[in-house]
């Protein structure tokens, strides 16, 4: 997408397609949301930068929801990102934090099988 003027950068956009989804109406006042993203690998960029998380999170506590940044260990990953530490620390690295993110980070340490795509989460 290109911007149609030079104050609507990718942030903006994000915004912008925030409401246009109108995921605003499936957020009430407390939720829980997860923003579950992909820290990334080490050496590569395949992932959104982290004050780009920061606009989607701005719009759910906006809607009156309580975000929260998650990722998972992986699945067959080794170190850096087999661990929980590790995988702090790498999201670290690439400037996941909660500063930045305005959002706290949670982990997820044991993924959801494949064979069990979806599960229902209470609490």
């Amino acid at each position: 997408m290109r911007a149609k003027k030079s104050d609507q950068n990718f942030s903006t956009k994000i915004k912008n397609l925030f409401d246009a989804a109108g995921i605003q109406k499936i957020i009430t006042e407390g939720d829980l949301v997860a923003l579950k993203i992909h820290f990334g690998t080490g050496g590569n960029q395949r992932h959104l930068e982290p004050q780009h998380i920061r606009a989607i999170a701005d719009k759910v506590k906006e809607t009156g929801g309580q975000p929260f940044v998650t990722d998972t260990t992986g699945i067959g990953l080794s170190a850096p990102r087999g661990t929980a530490l590790g995988c702090l620390r790498h999201a670290t690295l690439h400037g996941f934090t909660q500063e930045v993110l305005g959002a706290p980070l949670i982990l997820i340490l044991h993924p959801v099988s494949p064979f069990r795509p979806s599960a229902t989460i209470t609490g």
